[in-house]
């Protein structure tokens, strides 16, 4: 038998103090003490009197785990428990209750870890000051409190921490494992998918699964038991413990109390492997190498996320495929030659048939010059992240993403905006660091804003992530000019007149409000120019003689024979709207000496 004088000899900085314990007759125990611990002198290992009452007062430095689940365990299970610690000196009624562990690395946490289950203590983990604990001390007749293990292990802050949670859990369960055991896979099932949800790592949870089993005492079950966590975890859907889904009979306040035992337990877990902040000087700044911003599309495009957004039926999942297109075939986009870039194409909105009569229309047949599509996946905060993060290190760089509501996963409280910021940090974070090109296609509201980039739908927390923000503003089918506005941290704001093409394509053709014509038009003007002198005799061509013409010399025949007939049908009325805008706008000029529908240039 060690005594307390043992302790003090052999640990000198330990918190220990003597005093006379104070009966509580309503409550029929010694839980305090006639003086306050401030007053309290701290003994040394000299001022040891045997048969006198002696405390140990937890610290950051020693604190102790006290085992309170023993008086709800058999004893061989209580021998199971303390086999998942680490021996260290004890203390308490016949030399149990209590483990005390010196911290290498003591850290400011919460001092007191106090974990119940439907109202019956498991666990304490204690390190505060107002705490204490009999070691040496006749509490009741014929009952001491003594001391054994002398020596007192020493570990890690973080090393304890996961001893303490990986034995608090598998007790837990079993408490509220129903006695019914045919329900036990549904039981577990819930159990996992509250773990895996919380992001407890796979290894961890088999080991409290078998901590578990040997409790209840079930190993024959741990095959079939371990291949659910297996295939929760493989699968990565999760369920939790409130779930209707497996529902044995737990009472909600057994289903809170476990769910706060995990939130502790991964709440520091998280917190313990963030590094230290690094510092840099500002000559370290200047001694850095200048880094080129990496660019999709010169001046438009910098890597990161980048919001294509208007409003409904405008062109802009038009504009995000000829992005891909011009991304995988190494093509010009408004002017600029963009880089050849593996490209994915998440067409949630589009399905194949959909993709297959977009390429037909842009006279597109060989099957090389495609990006590659993708038309189910997991949603943001739901795998869709890690997803992306391995399409990425695959070779992939560029992510087009039409729609954005697709991805997102609603959030039904107040806390929309926190949670759609985090969800999109940590898809912003995968593009920089692996240097890729995201763009998510995404609709403005009907409101109209002083800012137009206050129109994105939805909270503000898409603007604030992306690095670069398109709005695509203008009625389709209307005579009105469409306007691209472009913001962002790597390039300057832009207001540019843009036109949907004939073929579909869009092309940027100078400032907003300028008099630029597009590329159909110059078409028309060319057709026109070559029937000179017809024009000059007869005053003008009418829409079928200048369409003729660009059939004839204007148009490229190999590109004109890639086009199925119904197809075409479409593109020559197009073609016809375009001479009538061309008419309206004043790039050409209706003639006087003609009918209406009649047209020459107007110099």
């Amino acid at each position: 038998m060690y005594t307390t004088k043992d302790v003090l000899l052999n640990y000198p900085d330990i918190d220990i103090f003597t005093a006379k314990p104070y009966y509580n007759p309503e409550k029929k125990n010694y839980k305090g003490i006639k003086a306050s611990w401030t007053t309290l002198p701290k003994i040394t290992a000299a001022d040891y009197i045997p048969g006198s009452n002696y405390y140990h007062r937890p610290s950051l430095i020693y604190p102790d785990i006290d085992f309170d689940c023993f008086k709800l365990l058999k004893p061989g299970q209580q021998t199971t428990v303390l086999s998942w610690f680490k021996p260290t000196f004890s203390y308490g009624r016949n030399g149990f209750g209590h483990y005390v562990y010196k911290i290498n690395n003591p850290k400011d946490w919460q001092h007191k870890i106090d974990l119940t289950i439907g109202g019956r203590r498991l666990l304490e983990l204690r390190g505060n000051k107002s705490c204490y604990n009999a070691m040496e001390a006749i509490l009741e007749e014929n009952v001491y409190a003594n001391i054994k293990y002398l020596g007192i292990t020493k570990l890690d802050y973080e090393q304890l921490w996961n001893d303490f949670f990986c034995a608090a859990v598998p007790i837990a369960m079993y408490l509220m494992c129903p006695s019914n055991h045919e329900v036990i896979n549904n039981f577990l099932l819930s159990v996992v998918g509250e773990l895996g949800s919380k992001k407890v790592k796979k290894d961890k949870t088999v080991l409290i699964v078998e901590r578990f089993l040997t409790l209840l005492d079930r190993e024959d079950r741990e095959k079939e038991s371990l291949s659910l966590v297996y295939s929760a975890y493989k699968s990565e859907k999760f369920s939790n413990i409130f779930s209707k889904n497996y529902d044995v009979g737990l009472t909600k306040q057994e289903k809170e109390d476990f769910r706060k035992i995990i939130d502790y337990w991964v709440g520091e877990e998280q917190e313990s492997s963030i590094p230290d902040l690094k510092l840099h000087s500002g000559e370290d700044i200047f001694n850095m190498p200048d880094v080129e911003t990496n660019w999709l599309l010169k001046d438009y495009i910098p890597e990161g996320i980048t919001v294509l957004a208007s409003r409904p039926k405008v062109g802009k999942s038009w504009l995000a495929l000829q992005i891909a297109l011009a991304a995988e075939n190494d093509g010009i986009m408004f002017g600029k030659k963009i880089s050849n870039t593996k490209t994915a194409y998440f067409a949630y909105e589009d399905g194949p048939k959909r993709i297959k009569k977009r390429f037909v229309a842009k006279g597109i047949t060989s099957n090389h010059i495609k990006p590659s599509f993708v038309w189910e996946s997991k949603k943001l905060g739901e795998g869709l992240e890690t997803q992306i993060e391995r399409l990425i290190k695959s070779g992939t760089k560029v992510i087009i993403i039409d729609t954005f509501q697709k991805i997102y996963k609603e959030v039904k409280n107040n806390n929309s905006y926190v949670a759609e910021s985090q969800m999109l940090n940590k898809l912003h974070r995968i593009a920089l660091d692996l240097g890729a090109f995201i763009i998510i296609v995404h609709h403005t509201t009907k409101a109209k804003y002083d800012d137009v980039f206050d129109e994105i739908s939805g909270t503000t927390a898409l603007q604030g992530v992306a690095d670069t923000l398109w709005i695509l503003s203008g009625v389709r089918n209307s005579k009105k000019k469409f306007t691209l506005h472009m913001t962002g941290r790597d390039i300057d704001t832009y207001d540019k007149e843009v036109v949907l093409n004939y073929d579909y394509s869009w092309e940027m053709t100078g400032e907003a409000g300028g008099s630029n014509v597009s590329i159909a038009q110059r078409e028309i003007i060319k057709a026109i120019e070559n029937k000179a002198d017809y024009v000059t005799k007869v005053g003008g061509l009418t829409p079928k003689e200048i369409l003729d013409e660009c059939m004839e010399n204007v148009w490229d025949q190999e590109f004109l024979k890639t086009i199925p007939e119904e197809n075409l049908k479409k593109k020559i009325a197009s073609f016809k709207r375009e001479i009538s805008r061309a008419g309206e706008l004043g790039i050409i000029e209706k003639s006087k000496r003609r009918p209406k529908a009649w047209y020459k240039l107007p110099f």
